[in-house]
């Protein structure tokens, strides 16, 4: 492998200069060269064994081709996965069904109990506690709430659910967090001598307590303002601990001014932050991007990710999507849509096929607080019977590789961590807020923030805004 000489802002040799030692926190703003700082870090230490572990495979693959063969670059799960994961490998799933996981424990049909069966053992898989909670059952990013026969209730049979996703023989599958539980219960010792933890700001506590019961220096890389996946039971792993040593990047390489002064207005007008970005990048610009020029639309839910490709048809334009076309639920869609058509034989999704008719899953998104199907319902009731040929010609017509395509699609959350070019931001944020901040009360309103931090700080040459954060700027007096 070939070294290439890296030249280190004053911030990043700061980084690089220090000693390896206790807890370290690198406050990254977006673009600011964490990971070549990293890189850089582990050069300087080429005589210890590093770990470095990545939120997802695409960015621990990235990294193990720039990082010194020093440093293993892995992911948590995969950590987790040659010791536990590989014992449940012929029943692994993405997640529990609220269908399959009441026949499993013989209930009557109480979606609303299912629901916070399931989410007590999500929780119970991302924290960092030792025993089962059975009288205080936890959820990823909400309270379970109930009177105390109806919480036992809950405790007994998500222990139940638990109990069985880990017996290998179960037909109960077992989720990608529930062996990292298994790991994280097994307190494993890691053999390195450093360990440098990306995206500090959205780790699992399950994760948190990984490497925190590790012994040797941690070096914790991250952006509060990025945090992303509270819904997923992510928090902040910074926050709390007390560093030996801390430091900020703050000069980002991926944009101008003129996009660092929106990302510096939202993080003063909402967080106070004295700490801001500031562009040394590319001189980028902010308005409307011509219609002739290639752009990525960046979107806050799936359903304006379709609602958006079936403008590209209309409008001949090629599309390709950010992590694939099947990445988007556009499945899902259709069976939601054979279910209001009264085709419930022709439904794939067992969970979508349980549904006694449309009416019932539209009940049930309500009285369950499920948002993925609250989701299908909105574009089911849009675009009704033209679903299935939209599905079929959006699927037909998206390029394998996006960065080919005349318009790029997606969500704020599958973009994090890329430079795009020319991003335009969808009408679907800031559903939560006003031009002067906040509405008072908003649920969840300061993740809402955040994304769009994070959306706005992806465009390198041309950012154009939505009319709510067009409103937001003038009100500050910028634009």
């Amino acid at each position: 492998m070939s070294i290439v000489k890296i030249h280190l802002t004053q911030e990043q040799e700061a980084i690089v200069g220090s000693p390896l030692s206790g807890i370290t926190k690198v406050i990254a703003r977006a673009g600011t060269g964490k990971t070549s700082t990293l890189n850089a870090l582990s050069r300087a230490n080429l005589d210890k064994r590093g770990l470095y572990i990545a939120f997802n495979k695409a960015i621990q693959m990235e990294a193990q081709s720039k990082f010194p063969p020093t440093v293993k670059c892995s992911t948590a799960h995969a950590l987790a996965f040659s010791a536990f994961g590989r014992k449940y490998s012929k029943k692994l799933c993405a997640g529990l069904r609220l269908n399959d996981v009441i026949s499993y424990l013989g209930m009557d049909y109480d979606y609303p109990l299912a629901k916070d069966i399931v989410d007590a053992v999500n929780g119970y898989c991302t924290s960092d506690l030792g025993a089962f909670p059975i009288k205080n059952p936890i959820a990823p990013d909400r309270m379970i709430m109930g009177d105390a026969n109806r919480m036992e209730l809950i405790g007994y049979q998500s222990k139940k659910l638990w109990d069985m996703m880990c017996d290998p023989f179960s037909p109960v599958g077992m989720t990608h967090d529930g062996y990292l539980k298994l790991y994280q219960l097994s307190c494993p010792l890691l053999p390195y001598d450093f360990i440098m933890l990306d995206e500090a700001q959205d780790t699992n506590p399950v994760t948190a307590a990984i490497v925190f019961a590790q012994k040797c220096p941690v070096i914790l890389v991250g952006d509060p303002y990025q945090a992303i996946y509270g819904f997923r039971g992510a928090q902040d792993a910074m926050e709390p601990i007390t560093a030996k040593q801390e430091f900020y990047l703050t000069n980002s390489f991926r944009f101008g001014p003129r996009i660092a002064e929106i990302a510096s207005q939202l993080l003063t007008t909402f967080y106070n932050e004295s700490h801001l970005v500031f562009g040394k990048g590319f001189d980028s610009t902010v308005g409307k991007i011509d219609l002739d020029e290639r752009k990525s639309v960046l979107c806050r839910t799936n359903s304006e990710i379709f609602s958006r490709a079936v403008g590209c048809l209309h409008s001949n334009l090629s599309m390709g999507f950010i992590g694939g076309v099947n990445s988007y639920a556009f499945d899902k869609i259709n069976d939601a849509y054979l279910l209001y058509a009264n085709e419930k034989s022709s439904i794939r999704d067992s969970f979508i096929r349980g549904f006694m008719d449309f009416d019932e899953f539209l009940k049930y998104s309500e009285d369950a607080g499920d948002l993925e199907c609250k989701m299908l319902g909105k574009v089911v009731l849009q675009y009704s019977h033209a679903i299935p040929d939209l599905i079929t010609e959006i699927k037909s017509k998206a390029l394998p590789n996006y960065v080919e395509a005349e318009q790029i699609l997606s969500t704020a959350h599958k973009c994090k961590g890329l430079d795009l070019p020319r991003v335009e931001i969808a009408g679907d944020f800031w559903s939560t807020m006003n031009a002067e901040g906040p509405i008072p009360h908003a649920d969840r309103v300061y993740e809402e923030i955040n994304l769009t931090y994070v959306a706005v700080t992806r465009a390198v040459e041309r950012l154009q805004l939505n009319s709510d954060l067009t409103t937001f700027l003038r009100f500050h007096g910028i634009g």
